[in-house]
């Protein structure tokens, strides 16, 4: 019986030691909702199948300034009426000495039209210029492209950098036939990919 009991009282600082060793690294924020309506610049009509990807990262200073690292995506697709919603997601990471960045960056994309942040403008324009507030609904502008050349730029802007690829299937999908619809195929636009 003793034997048991110095075991159990074993197990229990170790387990002690393990919670206040791990505990501090684990991080924890709460981001959102979201929701919003994405139109078009010129004629304020809704537009259907824009994809809003946002990405959620932590933070550490460094002597030459934060870096900032990826924690995980939410999405969604807009509806006939342009609107879109994404619910309040709680982030967990284990990271030490890291914070959360206040702020998600997001992108919003649909073939043929110039890509939020870059090409786009909020209505009103928001600060950060490369996030959405939470809990508003907020209006995004995209403005359509006319032209080949900026078509094609407007590509190059759109995939973020630092993203697993398996975060990032339906925006590559819809990159990918934007580029098809531009007559790259898949071999030809391979040096262009991120």
């Amino acid at each position: 019986m003793r034997h048991k009991t110095k075991m159990r009282l074993v197990w229990i600082i170790l387990a002690g030691l393990v919670l206040t060793a791990v505990g501090p690294c684990t991080i924890t924020h709460k981001y959102g909702p979201y929701s919003g309506k994405v139109i078009e610049k010129e004629t304020g009509d809704p537009i259907e199948g824009a994809y809003v990807l946002m990405i959620f990262y932590t933070e550490m200073y460094t002597p030459g300034g934060f870096v900032s690292k990826f924690v995980e995506t939410r999405d969604a697709t807009t509806d006939k009426n342009g609107e879109f919603k994404i619910g309040a997601y709680r982030a967990w990471a284990f990271r030490f000495p890291q914070r959360w960045k206040k702020d998600c960056f997001v992108t919003i994309f649909k073939p043929g039209y110039g890509a939020f942040p870059n090409n786009a403008s909020l209505i009103p324009e928001y600060i950060p210029f490369y996030s959405i507030p939470a809990k508003d609904h907020v209006k995004v502008s995209l403005p359509r492209l006319r032209t080949y050349e900026d078509r094609l730029n407007n590509l190059h802007s759109i995939p973020p950098v630092g993203i697993p690829d398996e975060k990032l299937n339906s925006l590559m999908k819809l990159i990918d036939k934007e580029y098809n619809n531009l007559g790259f195929g898949n071999r030809d636009r391979k040096g262009m990919k991120r």
